[in-house]
């Protein structure tokens, strides 16, 4: 030991690590859960505070608040309680992309719990793989105190889509604590102009009640309306007095009435291609045996086993489409009914067969007098030779025949693409003065000129269409293939446009690039689906482009898309975006083909909506607990968050620490500690020597 001394420690280390206390400041924290208390987030940032030394001296401690994202305290100043949505599941990761995992003990998290920014939450704080997450739940259940007064708009429910015109319903669940058999209105305004209102007569049963508003929207386009219930003077908040809705306004899907007298060819297509029809409703009757008439079609809610008798069962429809049926089927009465009707607005096309126009005996009825043409006697006869339209130069510019030309001749031109020979025609005498004639047979004609094929005019506010074609079935299978850009779904789908009065505009000729959402306003949770409608040259629609953007959305975060062409379709290309948190969002796309920029658009919509914050004011404690529970920890009330604090206290990491340290490793210490040693064993000899001691 003399020659190998040797130096002891013994030491306790404390390792202070990481401790992050995350306070909830959304809107829903403003609330106050007793008269003349402080709202629920100064009440939470007081508990910190006063906490604050204590936790120091064993944790370094990051301080954050919350609403959709974290963002740490500054200087110590706490923010008001105004986030227009809580996500806690955001919250939690933000802070764990700023902490040191390894380092930190825990997440002190202080909220009320009412989540808005959909999803599982507690399914995905999980699959963060975070340290113990301590829940400290602040509020308090608000509709069990007594004396407590509240209405609140818990859910409204109305159809993303209404037509003008036509009655729209929107039922709102009402609920209303301490305030039994009051009276209230609610009410439906747009831009603070009144549309609707239902009475409500509170109950004092829990759950909610529903009162139905009725209203006619008169204009067609997106629409934001407002529910409200006037806030009653015994109520602590009012913002769950009020929700808004919003409602697509489109004009009405055109109803179809189409009848045919024998089953022939024409009928099987043309019913499949106005039943696939997006816009169209349809209803088909085909006579199966005499007097008898099969109904089938999209239509539902209207049953016929004939033509309609009455003038009321005629105004269901918005165009008749009659075949090959004889006048006989019809009596004096229904065709003046018909009159009526094409005369207040509809439309009609009569469509070439052996029983129809003069063959079916229509001369000298009212039918005749709707169509634009003198249908002959029953003895005019059939062309039967078989031909390809041929286009008038009025018939070549008629939304009838839009994007369509190349299949038929016009003037001395042949046709670029060739449709089969239709196979005859009805022989019409002639057109009426002011009637439109769109398209002829290119040999055949007669004492007036060449033979009529298509004709239009307007009767009274109405449209009316004779084709005598005999039939276009033939036009179907060849181009079926091409989708709706086939001839023959072009063809028919737009002479019932025109006929209703709903005609396609013309399509822009230019490159370019459509962009669209299926709604503006989405609720949390939902998927986003983003289309894109791409045309190159000519404005032809190409499936051969690239189409990129980006996404962005609040506090400038941006995420880059890509567009994928939808499989079946021409020039549509789409993206689903999984949910989003609330906030407005912008889409940017840019459409190329082979390098050289076709266009770009831009489009934007909203996740959430206003005063969702206040849809429940109720402490969420079931989900708090959920997430401590999940994560290893415990759930802790406002007035145990001192013992929550020594309890995290004592988990400070502490390390018992034994070290001894050669003295002959030390250069110059050895022969001091020698010499002292020496000096004091002389000392003590001296000593004793002196004092005459053994």
């Amino acid at each position: 030991m003399i020659f190998k001394p040797v130096l002891s420690f013994e030491e306790t280390l404390e390792h202070r690590t990481d401790l992050y206390v995350l306070v909830d400041a959304s809107e829903s924290m403003s609330v106050n859960d007793y008269p003349d208390t402080p709202h629920r987030l100064s009440l939470a940032a007081r508990q910190v505070e006063e906490y604050l030394a204590r936790l120091q001296t064993a944790f370094e401690v990051k301080r954050y608040w919350f609403d959709m994202r974290a963002h740490e305290v500054e200087q110590g100043q706490w923010p008001s309680p105004e986030g227009d949505a809580t996500n806690l599941t955001r919250a939690v990761k933000d802070v764990l992309a700023a902490a040191r995992k390894i380092d930190t003990s825990g997440i002190i998290l202080m909220s009320d719990g009412l989540h808005n920014a959909g999803g599982d939450v507690v399914k995905e704080i999980a699959a963060l793989g975070p340290p113990r997450i301590y829940t400290v739940g602040i509020g308090t259940d608000l509709t069990a105190q007594s004396g407590y007064q509240d209405i609140s708009i818990e859910d409204v429910r109305a159809p993303e889509e209404s037509t003008v015109n036509n009655i729209a319903k929107i039922t709102v669940d009402v609920e209303a604590i301490g305030l039994a058999d009051r009276g209230i209105q609610v009410e439906l305004r747009e831009r603070d102009a009144p549309l609707a209102s239902a009475p409500l007569r509170l109950d004092a049963l829990p759950g909610s009640q529903s009162a139905t508003l009725t209203f006619t929207p008169e204009t067609v386009g997106r629409h934001t309306y407002s529910v409200r219930i006037r806030p009653d003077p015994a109520e602590r908040r009012s913002e769950n007095n009020e929700r808004d809705v919003h409602l697509l306004v489109t004009d009405p899907k055109i109803r179809v009435l189409y009848i045919e007298g024998v089953v022939r060819p024409e009928y099987k297509p043309l019913k499949s291609v106005l039943e696939t029809d997006p816009n169209v409703e349809v209803l088909a009757l085909v006579q199966v045996k005499r007097g008898e008439f099969l109904q089938s079609g999209s239509m539902t809610g209207v049953s016929l086993t004939g033509f309609p008798q009455t003038l009321e069962d005629m105004r269901k429809f918005d165009v008749y489409i009659v075949g090959d049926l004889d006048r006989s089927y019809f009596s004096r009465q229904q065709l003046e009914n018909l009159k009526t009707a094409v005369s207040e607005g509809r439309g009609i096309v009569m469509v070439g067969g052996y029983n129809s126009f003069g063959p079916g005996g229509y001369e000298g009825t009212a039918m005749e007098e709707i169509l634009p043409v003198e249908v002959g006697p029953r003895s005019i006869g059939q062309e039967t030779t078989p031909f390809v339209l041929r286009l008038t130069p009025e018939g070549a510019n008629h939304p009838i025949f839009y994007g369509t030309t190349d299949f038929f001749q016009y003037q001395s031109q042949t046709p670029r693409e060739r449709l089969p020979h239709l196979k005859g025609c009805n022989i019409l005498a002639r057109a009426k003065p002011g009637t439109s004639i769109l398209a002829e047979h290119p040999e055949r004609t007669n004492e007036n000129g060449p033979l009529t094929v298509l004709a239009v005019h307007n009767y009274g506010k109405g449209r009316a269409a004779a084709f005598a074609a005999d039939t276009t079935y033939q036009w179907y299978l060849p181009f079926k293939a091409m989708g709706r850009e086939s001839p023959y779904i072009k063809f028919w789908g737009q002479m019932v446009r025109w006929l209703a009065n709903k005609e396609v505009k013309e399509q822009s000729d230019k490159p370019g690039v459509d962009l669209l959402v299926r709604k503006p306003y989405y609720n949390p949770g939902e998927k986003v689906l983003i289309r894109a409608k791409v045309r190159a040259e000519e404005g032809r629609a190409t499936n051969f482009a690239t189409i990129t953007g980006a996404l962005l959305g609040p506090g400038n975060e941006r995420e880059n898309l890509t567009l994928a062409l939808v499989q079946g379709s021409v020039g549509v290309y789409e993206t689903t975006l999984d949910p989003l948190d609330p906030g407005t969002y912008k889409v940017l796309v840019e459409a190329r083909k082979e390098g050289v920029r076709l266009g770009q658009a831009e489009v934007e919509f909203t996740v959430g909506r206003p005063n969702q914050e206040f849809d429940r004011l109720s402490i969420d404690r079931a989900l708090l607990k959920k997430i401590a529970q999940t994560t290893g920890a415990d759930y802790y009330e406002p007035a145990a968050f001192g013992d929550l604090v020594e309890r995290l206290r004592t988990l400070m990491i502490k390390e018992d620490i034994h070290r001894e340290v050669g003295i002959q490793t030390v250069p110059g210490l050895f022969p001091i500690l020698f010499g002292l040693f020496l000096a004091i064993v002389t000392g003590e000899w001296l000593l004793r020597k002196y004092y005459q001691l053994n």
